[in-house]
């Protein structure tokens, strides 16, 4: 790879920079995104350990890994919301439970997490009348 000047943007041998990746790049990423280490990608994704660590640097295969990661991540809070009502409704069954350390734990918890919910919501309205704020009186500044 031919560089720019700036070495964090990798060209390729005609200085430009890639808008695309390789198969063999597409693959370790997927791999990079199941193993839980990078020689373990490598060695999936049938490609050197040096050579993923070089991809690793490159700009495009940044931005791609971590648009790879964050879908992996909203994936993953899609599933815990859609198991959310279900565990709220386990909590409400455990308020009638004959165990009193059960009903008592599943007191507690709905009251942890409802009061940590209001306190969230409460902080995001303030927030947001301070943004306005803010946004205003910098409009009357300008």
């Amino acid at each position: 790879m031919k560089g720019t000047g700036k070495s964090w943007m990798k060209t390729d041998e005609s200085g430009h920079i890639p808008k695309k990746l390789t198969t063999a790049k597409l693959r370790a990423i997927s791999f990079l995104l199941q193993c839980e280490s990078v020689e373990e990608a490598a060695r999936r994704a049938k490609v050197g350990r040096s050579s993923l660590y070089e991809w690793m640097k490159t700009p495009l295969f940044q931005r791609r890994l971590q648009e790879g990661r964050e879908t992996l991540f909203y994936e993953g809070l899609d599933q815990l919301k859609g198991a959310m009502a279900k565990a709220a409704r386990t909590l409400i069954k455990l308020l009638s439970s004959s165990d009193e350390g059960q009903r008592r734990l599943a007191a507690k918890t709905i009251l942890d997490y409802g009061l940590k919910g209001f306190e969230l919501k409460n902080l995001e309205e303030r927030l947001v009348r301070l943004e306005e704020q803010l946004d205003r009186s910098s409009l009357y500044r300008s």
